[in-house]
């Protein structure tokens, strides 16, 4: 099964990289063409047995390169060609953003309107939620792609998922992930919802309203929101997978939802989407305008956020990005760089390929070098100090945050500090960090650290402009005997799900059983507190400390502390 991303640990790499002096030096001159150069970079794929891409890249305002590589269907010898339709994953969030943001326009809605008001069927969780923390994903409602999976749903194919099935399950949901407003996790929930409020404002379908008032007026003729998966659409591209051994499967979204995802589109159309942002033909400049508004947390920290795409901090090169975006086989990238009035869209139609780093290297062909040579110097800078290898022993160890969801390795190995984060689908990491300072560290996928004045390295900090900070301690470790791992096996069952959770010890593991899904194999990290695959698991315990339940929390922690009750003794 192929979940649905957004990779939001690269659009962080992107503000860290676009904060970079534009002055930087370019790349030595490439004696081939602009043109040439990107084919190249599309070799691998551009053969009549691979799925591919289809690329477009928009300079001043008139398309400077488009074209296809690869096929759209394998079975049929369907090539993909710069008019191939692709399913463009959360792209689509762009356009439910500017929806609500041309609704408020015309003053039909408000956006510190509570999303109750519009959507009663949600839960009453003790606190509003605006639509605007909503837009800008500080609400803390959990992921109901998250939440489904938990329950034993196979996203993306084979179960049909509707937006029935998501008001179900968040109607069940007893808590949020955080304060609204306190944090930022991306959620599709956010999303999803807000396609209904534009409904159920508008008296029209989503689908309609994105229609009439988005896509036609641009003249996007080859775009639209699809909510019945049973729709035929002509000159679509497949999805595909790997095949272990090699070759392809196909691996298609099964989809009757709309707001946060099943938006299709070509690359074409998309170069309309980003021409105006600079003529703002469709919403005016005010939405526009908003549209590339990074948020804000309750407490005035700056977000790299802004309603539907992530954004570089202020000054250095600019950028806007949507992230790789994806659903099940497909893969997408949009990036616009405003000062250089330039837009880079690549779509594609295999799961293994990276659009983002694609379109970064499209970029820097046409900006002449100017975003590797910044990456260059940032990470020329990083590398000029060297800490003393005896230090680097006293900082290894397992860290964790207050709510103990983020957790974080730290080891030495030789004369280099090595991290590794476990946040994600899986870790990230082990990466070797780079040394700013004496005490302050960076790695890919890993923000910046700062280690404290506690001699003991007992706390640090995880910074990144646009990114809440994170504040770690360390945590004792945790080896627990067999005897002991026992005490956690049992059947374990949550008043927000369907399907109860199950551990069972098997030799000296614990091991959770994941509806339809492969088990699990749990490592302990600290008391009470196990990482395996997806998950962390941290177990609850009553007065007379025994195991009374568990809180588990999912990839990039878009779901946190889901309560699971225990029901068998083993």
């Amino acid at each position: 099964m192929q979940r649905s991303i957004l990779r939001t640990a690269g659009a962080i790499i992107l503000a860290y990289v676009a904060a970079a002096p534009a002055s930087a030096l370019a790349a030595p001159a490439n004696p081939l063409s602009e043109s040439a150069r990107v084919d190249q970079l599309f070799k691998p794929w551009n053969t009549s047995s691979s799925p591919g891409c289809a690329v477009a890249v928009m300079k001043g305002g008139r398309n400077v390169y488009e074209r296809g590589f690869g096929m759209a269907v394998l079975e049929h010898d369907a090539k993909i060609t710069p008019a191939t339709i692709f399913n463009v994953g959360s792209i689509a969030k762009q356009f439910t953003a500017a929806a609500i943001l041309m609704l408020a326009q015309e003053g039909k809605l408000a956006l510190d309107d509570p999303i109750r008001k519009y959507v009663p069927e949600l839960p009453d969780f003790g606190t509003p939620i605006s639509l605007r923390q909503m837009l800008y994903h500080t609400s803390g409602l959990r992921d109901y792609e998250e939440l489904l999976y938990f329950d034993g749903w196979r996203i993306d194919s084979p179960d049909l998922l509707t937006d029935g099935d998501i008001l179900y399950i968040m109607s069940r949901q007893k808590d949020l992930n955080f304060p609204p407003g306190s944090d930022f996790r991306y959620s599709n929930t956010n999303y999803m919802l807000l396609a209904q409020v534009v409904s159920r404002v508008s008296k029209q379908s989503f689908p309609d309203f994105t229609m009439t008032r988005l896509f036609q007026p641009l003249g996007m003729k080859h775009t639209h929101f699809r909510n019945d998966h049973g729709e035929t659409i002509k000159n679509v591209a497949y999805a595909y997978v790997d095949k272990d051994g090699g070759g392809f499967d196909l691996c298609l979204p099964n989809y009757d939802t709309v707001g946060a995802t099943n938006l299709f589109t070509t690359v074409e159309d998309l170069e309309r989407w980003e021409e105006n942002f600079y003529t703002g033909r469709v919403g005016g400049a005010q939405v526009i305008q908003q549209l590339q508004q990074p948020g804000e947390l309750n407490d005035g920290a700056p977000l790299n956020y802004a309603p539907g795409m992530f954004v570089g901090p202020p000054g250095g090169l600019k950028a806007a990005e949507s992230g790789t975006a994806g659903d099940a086989g497909y893969r997408a990238d949009v990036i616009r760089f405003p000062d250089d009035h330039l837009s880079v869209v690549t779509l594609c139609n295999l799961g293994s390929i990276d659009p983002m780093d694609l379109s970064h290297q499209i970029a820097d062909i046409y900006l002449g070098g100017k975003l590797s040579a910044a990456s260059s110097a940032k990470a020329g800078s990083e590398g000029s100090f060297h800490p003393d290898p005896k230090q680097l022993a006293a900082y290894a160890g397992t860290y964790s945050d207050k709510d103990e969801n983020l957790i974080l390795k730290l080891s030495q190995k030789n004369d280099s500090l090595w991290g590794e984060s476990f946040t994600g689908p899986s870790a990230i990491g082990p990466a070797q960090l780079a040394a700013i300072s004496e005490n302050r560290f960076r790695g890919v996928g890993i923000n910046e650290l700062e280690l404290g004045a506690d001699p003991n390295h007992r706390e640090l900090t995880a910074k990144s402009w646009g990114t809440p900070t994170i504040r770690y301690i360390r945590v004792p470790a945790y080896q627990p005997t067999a005897a002991e791992l026992r005490a956690f096996a049992g059947t374990y069952s949550s008043k927000e799900l369907d399907t109860p959770a199950y551990l069972t010890l098997e030799g000296d593991n614990l091991v959770l059983h994941p509806p339809k899904m492969p088990a699990i194999a749990l490592t302990p990290a600290t008391n009470d507190l196990f990482i395996g695959g997806d998950r962390r698991v941290r177990f609850t315990r009553d007065s007379q400390g025994h195991v009374s339940g568990l809180l588990m929390s999912g990839s990039w922690n878009r779901v946190q502390n889901l309560r699971f009750d225990r029901l068998l003794q083993p």
